[in-house]
């Protein structure tokens, strides 16, 4: 379906972008005592589109696009990985990507992560890597709930901003 000049498709994504401009402060969801405008939304799912393309990125194991290619491929760093830090009552998210490595290798790792990160942001990502991910990130989540030291920083984060499990 396509609508006007811009010949532009009409889907979820682009719904909610539309309607987090046109109406920011108006509600989209409401369950339970949880109530979200549309900006609330669109930003909570920008998180976690965020938190997935980290986990492809480097947030997970030794299947992410960093560990793949500067360890397993080009042998180039001991390790690497990417973080994201993006707490709900945060107006900003902070993104790190880091490698540990031989000092004769950092052109060679600098080049490398950004080549990476250039493909990113170019071609995104297969739809494979995306459901490896969304099973590898659950499980993770999975595992992690199961921690106590996990489970109560969890806890604790979420009273904080006034959210229940």
């Amino acid at each position: 379906m396509h609508h006007g000049t811009a010949n532009t498709q009409l889907n979820l994504p682009n719904w909610l972008d539309t309607a987090s401009r046109n109406h920011p402060d108006r509600l989209a969801l409401e369950f339970g005592a949880e109530r979200w405008t549309f900006s609330e939304l669109r930003q909570r799912v920008e998180v976690a589109a965020m938190t997935l393309a980290n986990f492809l990125i480097g947030g997970g194991a030794l299947n992410s696009r960093l560990v793949t290619r500067l360890r397993q491929k080009e042998g180039i760093s001991y390790a690497a990985q990417s973080v994201l830090q993006a707490q709900s009552l945060d107006r900003f998210s902070l993104f790190v990507a880091l490698a540990i490595y031989a000092p004769q290798n950092v052109e060679r790792v600098l080049n490398a992560m950004r080549e990476e990160m250039d493909k990113v942001r170019t071609e995104g990502f297969t739809q494979q890597e995306v459901d490896a991910a969304k099973s590898g990130y659950l499980q993770l989540r999975s595992q992690s709930r199961a921690n106590d030291n996990e489970l109560v920083g969890t806890l604790v984060n979420r009273r904080f901003a006034g959210r229940t499990m």
